[in-house]
């Protein structure tokens, strides 16, 4: 048993100051490639250098009206080569959720009492003097009730991107395809993102898929904001209580997302079990420049709906969970 959540059925300042002008803006287009390193690995304005990453995290859901789920991720990227202005980037991802409910969907179908995906990713990008970054990204994802438990279950996600600098601004052009997402899946989408810095406490990302807001407010405050047309909207606040001791933040996050698994072996070639919330979270982070960090947090969730479909948008296979409480456990170690 896991306890409430088991289930029954067994470097340096000056390359920082930059990453905050020309990166963070993008790090919530990450579920956009959600198996990879998506675009808060593609726009980093310098190369390496460091070596291995690794991230952790656990999410649990108590048990709420006869629902309960347990998710556990794990990522760890490599950098096995990388020259002045080039680099290739290696990760691979682990994800599993355990469910335990008695529910059934209104066709009878009942839930799987646990889900997977491993991911392998690779990444290319060129870095050029001037500021102008491009390269592609691509990663195959097998997801099933067991890993690599059938011949099918494999999706692909692929893309190309190019930052062009406008002095302090930038255009940023992309193509994505995912073949498996709960919002426009298997469409190859052009993007075509400009990218305002007026000033060093803010930075605004706008165009398609996205738009994004970063304001930091004071010395001890930051505020981000986003949406996506990939089903994802998010606030984030960090606060630093006490500047003298700034490895310490106090987070609060309201988002609406979701996750997607297959199921092949039980459900249609095209679709997937999708879960998706609304939540509300207040956390306490430790971070270690060198090191990493480590966030704890809690809240609560509502709107959470479990779909078999294609989408977020199907409402023929759903199952509406009470709200309820989540917990969690992030970290990040760099090597």
């Amino acid at each position: 048993m896991l306890g409430a959540f088991a289930p029954r059925r067994a470097w340096q300042a000056t390359n920082v100051r930059r990453f905050l002008a020309f990166c963070l803006p993008t790090v919530i287009l990450i579920p956009v490639l959600s198996s990879s390193e998506g675009p808060a690995g593609w726009l980093i304005p310098f190369i390496g250098p460091w070596r291995v990453g690794a991230d952790i995290g656990v999410t649990g859901e108590p048990e709420v009206d006869d629902f309960a789920r347990l998710t556990a991720t794990s990522r760890l990227r490599v950098h096995p080569w990388f020259d002045e202005h080039n680099e290739v980037v290696l990760s691979g991802t682990w994800q599993r959720a355990w469910i335990d409910t008695g529910h059934t969907f209104a066709n009878g179908q009942p839930l799987p009492d646990r889900l997977q995906a491993t991911t392998a990713n690779v990444l290319y990008r060129h870095v050029a003097d001037d500021g102008v970054i491009f390269g592609v990204d691509a990663a195959v994802t097998s997801s099933d009730r067991d890993p690599f438990s059938s011949g099918v279950g494999t999706s692909v996600s692929a893309a190309a991107f190019v930052r062009l600098p406008r002095g302090r601004n930038a255009w940023i052009l992309s193509l994505v395809y995912l073949e498996s997402s709960p919002v426009l899946g298997g469409v190859p989408l052009p993007g075509v993102l400009y990218q305002w810095n007026p000033r060093r406490e803010l930075q605004v990302l706008v165009g398609v898929p996205l738009m994004f807001v970063r304001w930091q407010a004071s010395a001890q405050t930051s505020i981000t904001a986003f949406a996506t047309m990939f089903g994802t909207a998010r606030i984030d606040g960090n606060f630093t209580p006490l500047p003298e001791q700034s490895w310490w933040q106090v987070t609060a996050t309201i988002a609406y997302e979701s996750e997607s698994y297959g199921w092949p072996t039980e459900l249609a070639e095209d679709e997937e079990v999708i879960f998706s919330a609304a939540r509300a979270t207040i956390g306490t982070r430790a971070k270690w420049p060198r090191l990493g960090e480590v966030e704890l947090f809690g809240g609560w969730q509502a709107a959470r709906r479990v779909i078999i479909g294609t989408s977020l948008f199907d409402r023929e296979t759903e199952l509406v969970v009470d709200p309820g409480p989540i917990l969690g456990l992030k970290a990040t170690f760099r090597f």
